[in-house]
């Protein structure tokens, strides 16, 4: 277990100077604030392990078969870490989208025109953020977008219905 094997002397030591006890009343208090620390020293642990796991699958970039996201990554930051590409672009999937969002909620609650010129370039937004995504994480765009009507395929079969959207198994 990673708690077992994780501890060691130079932690103990560390956790016994950032809590040490100047008297009586500082006991409970250090017991309390070292059980705190140790609880999240370990999950820091275990979520550096899933992180360099992460790291060592999404290493392997994808042999880009489509050409917008081979495009689109030149105009990508230069980010060193897999991780930071898909941070960045899940983050930035979620701004776009609400920006497009925006662009609905002004036509259909405050009055406005919907601007689809707008709309079309926020949604461009989302789809350069998209391949960002799918590049950190090793897929080429294709593939999952494949992969998705293959899931849409064997969820409704014979196409969208109410029906079988109320009563999905996955």
């Amino acid at each position: 277990m990673i708690g077992d094997s994780f501890w060691n002397e130079n932690w103990n030591d560390v956790l016994d100077e950032l809590t040490a006890c100047h008297n009586d009343t500082d006991i409970y208090q250090s017991y309390v604030l070292k059980t705190m620390l140790r609880r999240d020293i370990v999950i820091l642990s275990v979520l550096n392990c899933i992180m360099n796991e992460l790291t060592k699958q999404s290493k392997k970039k994808p042999a880009l078969k489509n050409n917008y996201q081979a495009q689109a990554l030149r105009t990508a930051r230069n980010v060193t870490s897999p991780d930071m590409l898909l941070e960045e672009s899940l983050m930035g999937l979620c701004g776009e989208s609400g920006e497009a969002m925006d662009i609905l909620k002004k036509h259909l609650f405050q009055g406005h025109e919907l601007d689809k010129e707008a709309l079309a370039l926020e949604l461009g937004d989302v789809a350069w953020y998209l391949a960002m995504a799918a590049y950190a994480i090793g897929y080429d765009l294709d593939d999952i977008l494949a992969m998705n009507i293959e899931k849409l395929k064997k969820r409704y079969p014979d196409g969208f219905s109410s029906e079988a959207s109320i009563n999905r198994t996955d």
